[in-house]
């Protein structure tokens, strides 16, 4: 079993108006467990570039916060697709095919079975016996 998961850890994470609840990376541990699961974690996309801060980089976790708080959102996709192109640029189109060029390669860091604060995107892979 392979979950890829939004991070509700991270400390900018934006809370859709439409979810329920978000689950962490120790929860979906403790509940494939309890099925008798063997659980590792990892991660992917540092909240914050390793290398030097950019300002975006800076500024965009606490924006990300005061709007979220204000509720200026977007509640749809394309809102929050407009809301990306302000900030990010025109968004990137994906073919039909991807040449391996396209993006660089992520490799997901394994993490333990504590809180993952710093990235992205989470991955919880169970595997039986």
């Amino acid at each position: 079993v392979l979950f890829v998961n939004a991070n509700p850890e991270r400390p900018d994470f934006v809370r859709s108006p439409f979810s329920v609840r978000y689950h962490t990376a120790a929860e979906f541990r403790a509940a494939l467990e309890r099925r008798g699961f063997r659980v590792s974690t990892s991660a992917a996309f540092p909240v914050q570039d390793q290398g030097k801060p950019s300002l975006l980089g800076t500024v965009l976790p606490v924006a990300r916060r005061i709007l979220e708080r204000l509720h200026l959102v977007p509640t749809t996709l394309e809102g929050r697709a407009r809301l990306k192109r302000i900030l990010f640029g025109k968004l990137r189109q994906i073919p039909p095919e991807v040449a391996p060029d396209f993006a660089p390669e992520v490799i997901p860091v394994e993490t333990g079975p504590g809180p993952v604060r710093n990235y992205k995107v989470i991955y919880v892979r169970g595997v039986r016996g």
